[in-house]
């Protein structure tokens, strides 16, 4: 607790500085008739006028908004519907995402455990590497499996260097307890289709991510355009105006329309 309440102690005080790094605040004399007077025959003080120059909104900030929330500054600049198609499209991407990496993930599943069931696979969860050469040969070892393709890729690349024909078919065989084959040709195929369906999903994730980027980026440069368009607010409501006249001094209350 301690480290804390220095760090807040800290912050307080920089806040104390800082305020009164700026000076004091302007204050109006007091005047006949009151503030109300004053500020009618005098206008504010200087450090309290507003900046006609400055835009109502910000469009950097805008900018940022739309960047982390497609939507939020359209949002708060008014425009409503627009901000709408962006909060759907979001929600609609997230939700393509989510369910892509389900599909994903329930399919990775269904194709490991259809590798264990008929294919005599030791476990799940294996490197993708693996399960490529699963589906890519009946069997690891015997005629026309991946051991024999192993024989003959090392051949081809050492031959006649024995030993190292030897040496290349040790490191990349696959033997022991990782061994499998497939009971029918059908079943394999099946596996392939399986496989396939949980790497198509993967890719619609990474589509529907690249999307959410995308929006991110329109979002926030059609915001920074609508903030550089927006005019600026106009008063509503009642207003109270008071000041000096030839022979006197009037009082008066407007609304615009």
């Amino acid at each position: 607790m301690r480290p804390f309440a220095l760090v807040m102690l800290s912050i307080i005080l920089a806040g104390s500085a800082a305020g009164a790094a700026e000076g004091p605040r302007p204050v109006l004399a007091p005047a006949p008739g009151g503030y109300a007077a004053a500020l009618v025959r005098d206008g504010l003080p200087p450090g309290m006028q507003d900046d006609g120059d400055i835009p109502p909104y910000s469009a950097g900030k805008a900018g940022g908004l739309s960047f982390l929330l497609p939507g939020l500054a359209q949002y708060r600049m008014g425009r409503a519907v627009r901000a709408s198609v962006y909060f759907t499209l979001e929600a609609a991407g997230w939700i393509a995402v989510g369910a892509s990496l389900w599909q994903e993930s329930a399919r990775r599943d269904a194709y490991e455990d259809y590798a264990v069931a008929l294919a005599g696979v030791p476990g799940t969860g294996h490197e993708e590497e693996y399960y490529e050469k699963v589906g890519g040969w009946t069997s690891n070892d015997g005629p026309g499996g991946y051991n024999e393709y192993v024989r003959r890729e090392a051949r081809d690349l050492y031959y006649p260097d024995l030993d190292a024909m030897e040496e290349y078919y040790a490191q990349n065989a696959i033997t022991g307890s990782m061994s499998w084959r497939w009971e029918s040709d059908g079943d394999r195929r099946r596996f392939n289709s399986l496989r396939s369906g949980s790497e198509s999903a993967e890719r619609n994730a990474l589509y529907a991510a690249f999307f959410l980027l995308g929006l991110r980026v329109v979002s926030a440069v059609d915001a920074v355009v609508l903030a550089r368009q927006v005019p600026e607010p106009q008063p509503t409501g009642l207003r109270f105006e008071a000041g000096p006249r030839p022979g006197g001094f009037y009082l008066a209350l407007n609304r615009p329309f």
